[in-house]
Parts: C-alpha cells; structure tokens; sequence
C-alpha cells in the first residue's frame, strides 16, 4: 500500500542512474535521495526540527523525467517531488537486522527556486525547426 505525497528538500548526493528489468526488458530508472527537512521559529531564529527531518529515497520511473533529473540536478539541489510513498523493509547487509525506511516512486520533480541564481530556457521545438529549416 502506498500513499501519495509530496516531498520538499534537498538531495543528499547527485542522481543515480541505473538498469533494471522489468518483464525481461531493460529499462533504465533514476534513484535521488531527499532530505525532508522541517523547521520551526524560536523568537527571531529558525531552527531545524530534527524531529521531523527525514531522508526519503525516491525512485523515477519516466525515462524522459529521469533524464531532466541527470542533466539539471546535482547535490544540494532543492526540489519537490510528488508520487506514491511506501514503507521499505529490508534486512541490513552487514548485520542481517531488519529495517526500514520510507521510498518514493515519483510521478514529478521540480527544483524548488529558492536557491537559483538564473534560469537559461532551451528554444520552443516552432522555434527550433524554423531555425533548421532557414539553415537547411
């Protein structure tokens, strides 16, 4: 069972790209991992809810989503993503304890623009093929 959520934070480490199989055909997901942060006002200070910062790992299953991801986003990154969230149990490799932690299947990731200093737009495909076709 899932619920669908959304989560705000930051990226603990670059995209990862990787190849999976589903139904005997390879296909290619992106894992990024968030740090939900939360923080609440003590007078005049913000001050980070340790209470309730949580790293979620979230999968993308949209080859073209998961592209975007690797091209334009890096640790530190501030983003939101919005998908299916479960519960993962697994046992841990070094010492077989069962444990558990929360994954995502994200549908969508946005960088979240608190921290962009510019944005550069790629050209409109109208604009795009005109220009090919002036060229050509």
């Amino acid at each position: 069972m899932s619920i669908e959520s959304i989560v705000r934070g930051n990226l603990t480490k670059d995209p990862e790209a990787r190849e999976v199989k589903v139904n005997g055909e390879s296909r290619r997901v992106v894992d990024i991992r968030i740090f939900s942060d939360e923080y609440r006002r003590e007078g005049e200070q913000l001050i980070q809810d340790d209470d309730r910062c949580v790293g979620v790992d979230v999968t993308i299953w949209s080859e073209r989503l998961g592209e975007q991801v690797m091209g334009h986003l890096r640790k530190g990154s501030r983003v939101e993503a919005k998908g299916a969230m479960y519960l993962h149990r697994y046992k841990d490799r070094e010492t077989g304890e069962p444990r558990a932690g929360l994954q995502m299947n994200a549908d969508s990731v946005t960088l979240v623009l608190a921290r962009i200093e510019s944005i550069a737009f790629a050209p409109s495909r109208r604009t795009q093929e005109a220009e090919e076709a002036a060229a050509g």
